[in-house]
């Protein structure tokens, strides 16, 4: 007679099936990713991504391409993810390739995960979807728009997988082991601050892999982890050797904030929402950290086999704290939003991963399997916040792209493009006008069509002097760099006509302080209206235009837009009106009028 199954045996779905539905869901996940890179992505370059176009250059050789990925990036090198990045989109001729790049490389993460968890277990749970649900998700949409992003990415790849190296089999490391940690440690520097800090770490752990071999008499192991040793340090010091840090202001370091950074940046862990959750997402990192660090320790002090996965455990752990550490003491002069960078999100997600190899490796079964069981629960119930905040992002993108491509497509020289946009495309206006050159010069479209020609000042085709005549806010210097003439409603600009003035024209638009929003909650306009009116001596006001513009509501509504109105005989004088159209949210309705003309 056969044995009869335990009822609680009978029950546990077939591994088969456990591992369909693992890889279904993470296939879901990685398609779910792809698609918001694919949606809402640029297939033009902006903001970062415009310090790729200069190698686009068609006189730029090899040379001139590795040395301008060699230069630093702000206070970063990141030679390696931007060959990747290149490669990518000479390939794609698709500026979105580079988030593609970066979806496939947080996808190969999720399935490291899978994989180690596996082993250590020895079978695939229905909890183990928690690494994709980590990591493939839409908050994470300031790195995934921008393809210069692939740093972060590639980073936290490396970092993971020599983590999974580290935890994946008890006992001293072998040579396939040291190998493959080894290979990530090499490559870590060369993507920025990232890879960077976290790499001591892991240099620690291949430190003390070469001097067990020599003690146990593996002398090919022990000499591999020392030329891995030698290598790391000819890299840091290949990457420190000239390397100009850029000038900051004096500021004062304090402990409390230094700490309370640290806490922000591991927050990140779960993502772009950790800012908007953050009685929820710094507890629960903290939980994270606190496993993996007791977990760890634990497994260290049993020694044995079991010593190598708590040690494994442990550098993943300082790894993260490093990078944390190291933006705590960059980055206080940014609080009290220094760690919440939206493009910190999944920087320092290894430390998930740490904290489930150690409760699967080290823990009790009723820990191995509850422990992680929530963290899948958790991470499952914060997917509308992602999908939600990864919306948002995306919305602040195309707030700022959108009026730079409708400038394009006008007739906007390449001197008027730069003065319009540095500042909120590129931080120069002569690098902008650089990268825009280069960017014709290539035959990238939009910009192969542009023009040379010098930049209008808003006001100097127009003979008569402009005048405010209502008491509201004037900026005439808003869009960083252009000549424009700024006012909140309601107000009025006034210019005096000649006798023979037979056309105005110019250019009107909401400016971007009135829509681009650092937060969802910041205040925004609803709306705002322009008119313009002709007044004459003797006669009634004539109104020649009235314009609404709802920004937020119409895409086509944002940047600046030309007119052209014909005048009527007899001079008088031409009120350029600004209302808002609610009056709900007074000091946000702001209009730009600029490159005004009366002839």
């Amino acid at each position: 007679m056969p044995p009869t199954k335990h009822p609680t045996e009978a029950r546990r779905p077939r591994p088969r099936l456990v591992e369909l539905l693992v890889v279904l869901v993470w296939a879901a996940l990685v398609v779910h990713a792809d698609f918001y890179v694919a949606h809402f992505g640029s297939p033009v370059a902006s903001r970062d991504d415009l310090e790729l176009l200069l190698a686009f250059e068609p006189q730029a050789g090899f040379t001139d391409i590795a040395r301008h990925f060699w230069n630093p990036l702000n206070e970063h090198r990141i030679p390696l993810s931007q060959w990747i990045h290149f490669g990518a989109v000479s390939w794609s001729n698709d500026f979105r390739a580079g988030g593609h790049v970066q979806v496939g490389l947080l996808a190969l993460t999720a399935l490291a995960g899978i994989l180690t968890v596996r082993r250590l277990r020895g079978r695939t749970c229905v909890e183990d979807v928690l690494f994709p649900l980590l990591l493939l998700h839409w908050s994470n949409g300031e790195n995934l728009l921008l393809g210069t992003q692939i740093c972060v990415a590639l980073a936290l790849f490396l970092t993971t997988i020599a983590g999974c190296a580290c935890a994946w089999a008890p006992g001293a490391p072998s040579a396939r082991r040291i190998s493959v940690v080894g290979a990530c440690l090499l490559l870590l520097p060369w993507c920025g601050g990232f890879g960077l800090c976290p790499s001591p770490a892991i240099a620690a752990w291949i430190a003390v892999a070469a001097w067990r071999a020599r003690r146990e008499g593996r002398v090919r192991d022990g000499w591999l982890a020392a030329g891995v040793l030698l290598a790391y340090a000819a890299c840091l010091a290949l990457y420190f050797h000239d390397l100009a840090w850029p000038e900051r202001p004096p500021f004062e370091r304090r402990l409390d904030v230094g700490a309370g950074i640290v806490a922000q940046v591991l927050s990140m862990t779960f993502g772009g929402i950790a800012p908007f959750e953050p009685w929820s997402a710094i507890p629960a990192a903290l939980v994270l950290l606190g496993v993996a660090t007791g977990y760890g320790v634990a497994g260290l002090r049993r020694g044995g086999e079991q010593g190598w996965r708590g040690f494994g455990v442990v550098v993943i752990v300082a790894g993260v704290l490093l990078l944390a550490l190291s933006i705590a003491w960059a980055r206080q002069n940014d609080w009290p939003y220094a760690g919440w960078a939206p493009r910190y999100a999944l920087a320092p997600s290894p430390l998930a991963f740490a904290a489930v190899f150690a409760v699967v490796s080290l823990g009790g079964k009723l820990v191995a399997r509850a422990f992680p069981i929530a963290l899948a629960l958790l991470l499952a119930a914060a997917m509308p916040l992602h999908v939600e905040r990864g919306r948002w992002m995306a919305e602040q993108a195309e707030l700022i792209l959108r009026p730079f491509l409708n400038s394009v497509a006008s007739d906007m020289t390449i001197d008027e493009l730069a003065r319009t946009y540095a500042g909120w495309l590129y931080a120069d206006e002569d690098g902008l006008r650089a990268r825009l050159v280069a960017m014709r010069e290539a035959r990238l479209p939009p910009y192969d069509h542009l023009v040379d020609g010098p930049a209008v000042e808003a006001s100097k085709l127009v003979e008569r002097p402009i005048v405010l005549e209502a008491a509201a806010t004037r900026e005439d210097r808003v869009l960083a760099g252009l000549e424009v003439i700024g006012v909140a409603a309601p107000a009025r600009l006034c210019v005096a006509l000649r006798e023979d003035a037979r056309f105005a024209a110019g250019r009107v638009g909401v400016l971007p302080i009135a829509y681009v929003r650092d937060t969802p909650d910041e205040a925004h306009t609803l709306g705002v209206r322009c008119r313009i009116v002709q007044e004459r001596e003797g006669r009634g006001p004539l109104e020649l235009l009235r314009r609404d513009f709802r920004p937020l509501e119409f895409k086509s509504d944002r940047g600046l837009h030309a007119f052209q109105v014909e005048l009527a005989p007899g001079g008088g004088r031409l009120l350029l009106l600004v209302e808002s159209l609610t009056n709900e949210r007074p000091g946000t309705d702001w209009l730009g009028w600029t490159r005004l003309e009366v002839r």
